[in-house]
């Protein structure tokens, strides 16, 4: 039986880094293989907050598609 589509493109990663942009590398954490394609990595962590890391990938072919709703907005006028 085949993984839900939410389960397949799941990946822990690690950011290793000795603080400079050739010292850092983007790996799977389970198996230490360098991820591709990474062309920059952003890590912000506040005081009382949640750790944030923002990976920027360039260049990446993807197949999307899905079902939903596009918004329209109607004209309104003030009744003042």
């Amino acid at each position: 039986m085949s993984k839900p589509a939410s389960e397949e493109a799941r990946m822990r990663i690690r950011i290793e880094s000795d603080g400079t942009a050739p010292g850092t590398s983007i790996r799977n954490a389970e198996t230490g293989e360098v991820i591709d394609g990474i062309v920059a990595a952003t890590w912000s962590c506040a005081a009382n907050e949640a750790a944030i890391a923002v990976l920027t990938v360039e260049l990446v072919s993807v197949d999307v598609t899905g079902d939903g709703l596009i918004p329209t907005v109607e004209n309104t006028e003030d009744d003042a």
